[in-house]
C-alpha cells in the first residue's frame, strides 16, 4: 500500500484582463494548447499521448467545471511537464511518471527510485518556474505555480527533508482529491481570469 505524509498548498493571483496582441501569429507559427473537454476533439500538432500521460488525462477528466485542464503540444512537452491545471486553488504544473520497480523517496531536492537519483524534482520546479513567468508576464500581476510529480502504482512511497520546501509528490490515484482538498485561495472570477491566460496561445508560445 502506498503511503504518502505531505500535502503543501498552492497559490496565485490575478488582475486585469490579459492581452491578446500577438495571439493570432503565435496561432500560425506554434502548435496551441487546447482546453481540454469531457468529448474533446484532438486539434492538429498535438502529439500523441504515451500510456503514462493517458491514465493522469484520465484522471483529471474527474474535475468538474470550475477548473481548467490544458495539456502540452510538442514543443512545450519538451520542458517536461504534461498538463497545466487552473482551479481555485491555484495553478500547477503536472507531470505524470510511473516509478519502475516503485520504491519512491522524496527529499527537498531530489526523487529517488529504487535507490537511484532522478530528474523529477529538478525538472518539475523548472516547468512550474517557467509557467509562472510566463503567466506572470502575460497577466501584469504575480502568478505563482505549483509544481505536481504524480505517480503511477508506486509502491511505496516516503518523504524526508523539509515537507515545506518539497515539490508536491503524491500517488496519481488520489492527485483529483489531494487538487480538490488545497485550500482555496481564488475567487471564481479569478479562475475565470488565470484561465483565460493559460488558454492563450501568446502565453505559451512566448517563451519556447
Amino acid at each position: 500500500m502506498t503511503s504518502v505524509t505531505s500535502r503543501e498548498g498552492a497559490e496565485s493571483t490575478s488582475g486585469a484582463s490579459p492581452s491578446t496582441r500577438g495571439s493570432q501569429l503565435l496561432r500560425d507559427l506554434l502548435p496551441s494548447w487546447g482546453l481540454r473537454r469531457s468529448a474533446p476533439a484532438q486539434p492538429r500538432g498535438w502529439r500523441r499521448r504515451p500510456p503514462v500521460e493517458a491514465e493522469v488525462s484520465a484522471l483529471l477528466d474527474q474535475l468538474d467545471d470550475g477548473w481548467t485542464v490544458l495539456r502540452a503540444s510538442d514543443d512545450l512537452a519538451r520542458l517536461g511537464t504534461d498538463f497545466v491545471v487552473v482551479g481555485p486553488p491555484g495553478v500547477f504544473t503536472i507531470t505524470a511518471a510511473r516509478p519502475t520497480g516503485g520504491n519512491v523517496w522524496v527529499d527537498e531536492r531530489v526523487l529517488w527510485i529504487n535507490g537511484r537519483p532522478t530528474d523529477h524534482v529538478r525538472v518539475a520546479r523548472r516547468c512550474a518556474d517557467g509557467a509562472a513567468t510566463i503567466m506572470t508576464d502575460l497577466a501584469g500581476v504575480p502568478v505563482a505555480v505549483t509544481p505536481v510529480v504524480a505517480l503511477i502504482d508506486p509502491v511505496d512511497l516516503s518523504f524526508g527533508g523539509d515537507a515545506a520546501r518539497r515539490v508536491r509528490v503524491l500517488p496519481a490515484d488520489i492527485l483529483v482529491r489531494s487538487l480538490v482538498e488545497s485550500t482555496v485561495v481564488h475567487s471564481t472570477e479569478a479562475v475565470d481570469y488565470l484561465s483565460a491566460v493559460a488558454e492563450e496561445c501568446s502565453t505559451w508560445g512566448a517563451r519556447r
